[in-house]
């Protein structure tokens, strides 16, 4: 069983913690006190912020800090992908935030690119987030608190025909938190999505750690200022 099953802190999961956002909102997240469960296909990747996370003291297991749990999941294998977080589910603490940053950013064309690329595009930018979502949503809905957070982005508003297929997932992806919003936030579930238009660079207007402080803020903002769109246009708000 987890650690994070037994601790008194909140919990968070963080799908997509790779390096930029997921690693940023993974330590501010670990800064506010929470225990994290950081999901990625790159298990080396996802040791490695781990022991990045412990060794900064926010993560190291101890009585004053958070532990930090790790799990392998492929965003492109729904199935695969359910039963990792079903994985986490069961060993950990309903969590308090859910963030879904997974994104299949390569350049593709309507004209060219095959069907099994753009299948692997919807399962990545859309699929992966509504999963992730049916498995921990009911918990959050039975707490009647919680925070979910879709990366979204630029390209989902002003769809752009060379990254055909990350454009098309991200429009999907403001849909679906807008319908999730509709059906979960008068029991006192957030759901939005973020829409990050601008390539993400540490030392920038982008920097991820600006980008953290703003999905911090939507998790502790008022109930009454909800919405389930958020921009980030590169100024932090």
């Amino acid at each position: 069983m987890s650690e994070t099953a037994e601790s008194n802190r909140p919990h968070a999961v963080v799908i997509g913690a790779g390096p930029g956002i997921g690693a940023s909102v993974a330590r501010r997240l670990a800064s506010e006190g929470f225990d994290l469960t950081l999901v990625s296909r790159d298990t080396a990747r996802l040791g490695e912020l781990a022991v990045s996370l412990r060794a900064s003291g926010g993560g190291d297991g101890g009585s004053d800090g958070p532990t930090v749990d790790v799990q392998a999941g492929d965003a492109s294998d729904p199935a695969a992908l359910r039963e990792a977080l079903e994985a986490v589910r069961d060993r950990a603490t309903p969590p308090s935030i859910l963030v879904y940053n997974a994104a299949m950013l390569e350049p593709t064309s309507l004209l060219t690119v095959s069907e099994a690329k753009l299948a692997e595009g919807y399962a990545v930018d859309v699929i992966g987030a509504i999963v992730a979502a049916q498995v921990f949503l009911p918990a959050m809905q039975e707490a009647a608190q919680g925070t979910v957070i879709f990366t979204s982005g630029g390209a989902g508003i002003h769809p752009s025909p060379g990254i055909a297929t990350v454009s098309m997932g991200k429009a999907a992806l403001r849909s679906a938190a807008t319908m999730l919003a509709a059906e979960v936030s008068e029991g006192g579930v957030h759901v939005v999505s973020v829409a990050v238009s601008g390539a993400v660079e540490p030392g920038t207007l982008f920097d991820p750690d600006l980008i953290a402080d703003l999905y911090w803020r939507l998790h502790t903002q008022p109930q009454a200022e909800w919405t389930s769109e958020e921009p980030f246009d590169g100024v932090a708000a």
